[in-house]
């Protein structure tokens, strides 16, 4: 009701105000600074009230930044990255967090690195100053190859996703695509052990790295290894795998312009009755795979579904 409504939001409201005490105050630790830093972020569409509060955790972050484990500078790099802070502020706090995770490089997991670079390359993309985390970039990346044979493919995954994030945001951190060739035959490898989400954003990446002087070798080794993975997981898929999942690799496979016939004749059949779920990106997708860049894949119907689409 309106007044449940009403008086949620004035609890909310009377929260923020007695966090935002708590932070003058400078009485919060490292892990509940951290913590709530995290949590504001996660929570940034349910509850956006409490966004209003990351420029408040600023100087709190500075001063328990010392005392901050490998986790919590990664939550808390993770955080302003959906944060609207673009000034001096932002680039003095990077700059203390940045000499906090040199210190603590070899503590960090591979998830804790993937985190890192994902929000710099988010932060870069919208002009943010987060060149002191660019140049710690070289010494997470020798942390990366020291651990990827103890990484899971999941993790190797989120490495790719970030070096094809940092590619195609033109920023300047050419240690970190170094490690692509370690990073991939591990990948290749372990590709069966990859989710079909998982497969359709490495089909991506691939497409979004082709660019780059590595592209050539994620093509020619990596690219064989997800055709047959996800080859073998077409007849299991799920509603909402179809829907999501399919489109991203026939696009990928468009942008690359390799063509897979025997692939993309099963997606066909298997998106044949399904496509009015899919959403208007997935029929652009699809129809420019099989209409402008593979005409001559042999696919029953499946064009002139589109076209009805």
């Amino acid at each position: 009701t309106i007044q449940d409504s009403d008086r949620e939001s004035a609890n909310i409201a009377k929260l923020v105000k007695e966090l935002r005490g708590y932070l003058k105050r400078g009485s919060l630790t490292a892990q509940i600074t951290a913590n709530l830093c995290w949590a504001i972020a996660a929570m940034r569409e349910e509850m956006p009230h409490f966004m209003s509060l990351l420029p408040d955790l600023v100087p709190m972050l500075h001063v328990v930044a010392m005392d901050l484990n490998e986790q919590e500078i990664a939550n808390a790099i993770w955080s302003f990255a959906y944060s609207e802070i673009n000034d001096d502020t932002l680039e003095e706090l990077m700059i203390t967090l940045a000499e906090r995770a040199f210190l603590k490089a070899d503590g960090f997991t591979i998830q804790n690195i993937a985190n890192i670079l994902w929000s710099c390359s988010t932060l870069y993309r919208r002009g943010a100053p987060v060149s002191p985390i660019f140049d710690i970039i070289p010494v997470l990346s020798e942390v990366i190859v020291r651990k990827a044979d103890s990484a899971n493919v999941r993790e190797l995954a989120q490495i790719i996703r970030a070096c094809a994030m940092f590619h195609t945001s033109g920023a300047p951190v050419s240690s970190l695509l170094d490690i692509l060739p370690a990073v991939s035959e591990l990948a290749e490898k372990r590709v069966n052990g990859m989710d079909p989400r998982t497969i359709a954003n490495v089909f991506r990446d691939i497409a979004d790295l082709q660019s780059a002087a590595v592209g050539l070798d994620l093509k020619r080794d990596l690219l064989p290894a997800l055709v047959s993975a996800i080859a073998k997981r077409l007849p299991s898929l799920t509603v909402k795998q179809i829907d999501l999942d399919l489109p991203e690799i026939a696009y990928a496979l468009a942008k690359l312009r390799s063509n897979q016939p025997v692939l993309l004749q099963v997606i066909s059949m298997s998106c044949q009755g399904k496509l009015g779920r899919v959403n208007d990106w997935g029929l652009c997708a699809f129809t420019w795979c099989y209409t402008e860049i593979f005409p001559g894949v042999q696919c029953g119907d499946f064009r002139k579904r589109l076209k009805e689409e």
